[in-house]
């Protein structure tokens, strides 16, 4: 029997609590940030009332839940850490942001750094 995946955390009821707030103090970023966040809440908004349909209606007959490939990222996340490719070659002063978004990424995910390459 397969066990029911914990819902996605960005799914859940106190993910509304996370928007941006930019304190009174409006900026070009906020701005932006707001516009991503309204963006991103249709398409989530959108998803949800698929998913609150019963499943005999047609539209489930070609959808199925997003799985998170767990492992897959862990795996992708790891190797970032380690070499980026050639492709992020241009992108070298932005290491450091790299490194930073890969290591939120771990965190997210639960997974550990591993020590061998968190002493590098």
């Amino acid at each position: 029997m397969e066990s029911v995946p914990a819902p996605l955390r960005c799914f859940g009821e106190c993910h509304a609590a996370e928007k941006y707030t930019d304190d009174g103090v409006e900026t070009v970023t906020s701005v932006e940030q707001r516009k991503v966040e309204h963006s991103i809440q249709e398409v989530v908004s959108v998803y949800k009332q698929m998913h609150s349909l019963p499943h005999t209606t047609a539209v489930f007959t070609t959808m199925t839940e997003p799985t998170l490939l767990r492992d897959q990222h862990y795996q992708y996340l790891k190797k970032g850490l380690r070499h980026l490719s050639d492709a992020y070659e241009c992108l070298d002063a932005s290491r450091p942001w790299l490194c930073y978004w890969i290591l939120h990424s771990l965190e997210l995910l639960e997974e550990p750094v591993p020590t061998a390459i968190a002493s590098e």
